[in-house]
């Protein structure tokens, strides 16, 4: 039996899609070098309509509208074109106000279906072109380092990081006239002060990277207009030391290791997806072999280190006592139980499909 893995990778190929959810044109070829900022893919996904009092126009009753029509239904027109007219001695017409597509013309009234410009997925990552979906999107590998999270507020950046913490232990703090925070995603331990969020917010930092988040905070990450990703849960825990250590490292490095992207997607289980952070690492791919990572999983035995993922725990940090097998449990429901000792010593039997491994 096994449990849903965190990943922490120092090195390795990661590969991500970047796909449209509709039929989509895509720009790139296999093989192809993109920066974050490249557009890979472009698609029309709702094509706006802009509807037309002609009777208004023309000052005629709707019923007389048809006879004044210069297009039919179904017709192209420009910007400026006729659409109906001219009536009466100052000539009234009405012109199409932009390009777009005739779709409907009743009752005095035409349906003007504007041309779009087309929605356009961009990369993302800096990286090369490792596979094409067709009229999707592609799939873009870089060789970096990975850390994953717990919970993600669904946005995403590509920023140059800065580290705000001396040790895994110092919470964050901001000052608002911090000359590095505009612009830069934000890497702290635990962020306990509302004040943090509102310097963050007011300051145009680019996204959070924290190791936890006080849970009377959490409505207000959620709103956040930027990324929050948080690495550990909702408490108050101290930044995993060897995630810190990579990234002190790294400022230690070039500039082109200082920048990080991230995604705070929410975690799903089906699709093994996670909140992340992928820093690009600028090493020569010839120097040796850098395996691409895949998503795992680990092996379940008592004394094992979990972090509990269900309402009203989620986030907190115990460790495997007993498999008791088939369970009941407060909720109603019937399924595998796992008995878990919190960190403070207290017992708990939750279902095993609310319990991570902790690596």
């Amino acid at each position: 039996m096994s449990l849903p893995l965190i990943s922490f990778t120092p090195l390795a190929r990661i590969r991500r899609s970047r796909l449209f959810p509709a039929p989509a044109r895509v720009l790139v070829r296999k093989g192809q070098q993109v920066e974050p900022d490249d557009v890979i893919a472009q698609a029309t996904l709702a094509p706006r309509h802009l509807a037309l009092d002609l009777a208004a126009g023309l000052r005629q009753p709707a019923d007389e509208v048809e006879r004044y029509l210069q297009f039919g239904v179904g017709a192209i027109v420009s910007q400026g074109d006729v659409l109906a007219g001219p009536v009466g001695y100052s000539k009234r017409v009405v012109r199409a106000p932009l390009p777009g597509k005739i779709v409907r013309i009743q009752q005095g009234e035409l349906v003007l279906q504007i041309a779009a410009q087309p929605d356009e997925l961009r990369a993302g990552l800096p990286g090369e072109i490792f596979e094409l979906v067709e009229e999707r999107g592609a799939v873009i590998e870089l060789i970096a380092a990975l850390v994953q999270g717990v919970w993600g507020n669904n946005r995403s950046a590509y920023a140059r990081f800065v580290l705000l913490a001396a040790t895994p232990h110092d919470q964050l703090t901001l000052n608002a006239g911090d000359e590095r925070l505009p612009g830069a995603i934000l890497v702290g331990g635990a962020c306990l002060q509302p004040e943090v969020l509102h310097i963050a917010q007011t300051s145009g930092a680019a996204g959070l990277l924290v190791s936890s988040l006080g849970g009377d905070l959490y409505e207000a990450a959620q709103a956040a207009s930027f990324p929050i990703v948080i690495l550990e849960g909702f408490g108050n825990y101290p930044i995993p030391a060897p995630i810190f250590e990579l990234l002190a490292s790294l400022l230690s490095q070039p500039e082109e290791d200082h920048f990080m992207a991230l995604n705070a997607r929410p975690w799903d289980r089906t699709k093994i997806t996670r909140p992340e952070a992928i820093l690009p690492r600028n090493v020569n791919p010839d120097s040796g072999e850098i395996l691409a990572y895949q998503p795992d999983l680990g092996l379940i035995h008592p004394g094992q280190m979990v972090r509990l993922l269900g309402h009203p725990h989620l986030g907190r940090r115990g460790r495997l006592v007993d498999l008791p097998g088939p369970s009941g449990f407060a909720s109603g429901i019937q399924g595998i139980g796992a008995t878990v000792r919190l960190e403070e010593g207290t017992d708990l039997l939750l279902p095993l499909t609310n319990l991570e491994f902790i690596g």
